[in-house]
């Protein structure tokens, strides 16, 4: 479960997936943001990715009959993010 957060999990979501998809920086995801309305650090990007990614990286692994499983947000919402 996802709690204490201060951010909807829609912008966690879209930061990390740019983050990973996009050759772009810390600060420049920071400032993009900025453009939408959403104030959110750098660095806090940063610990959203490390938290996510390990997570991910966990739903990815491939199942007994060798196919990837779909990941949907209700997945995430049974792991807890100490601090995000």
């Amino acid at each position: 479960m996802l709690k204490r957060l201060h951010y909807p999990l829609d912008v966690i979501l879209t930061c990390v997936r740019w983050y990973v998809a996009y050759p772009l920086s810390l600060r420049n995801l920071e400032e993009m943001m900025a453009e939408r309305g959403i104030l959110v650090d750098h660095s806090t990007v940063h610990r959203w990715a490390l938290k996510l990614l390990a997570v991910l990286a966990a739903l990815a692994l491939f199942d007994a009959q060798g196919h990837t499983p779909a990941i949907n947000v209700a997945d995430l919402q049974r792991y807890h993010f100490a601090g995000a």
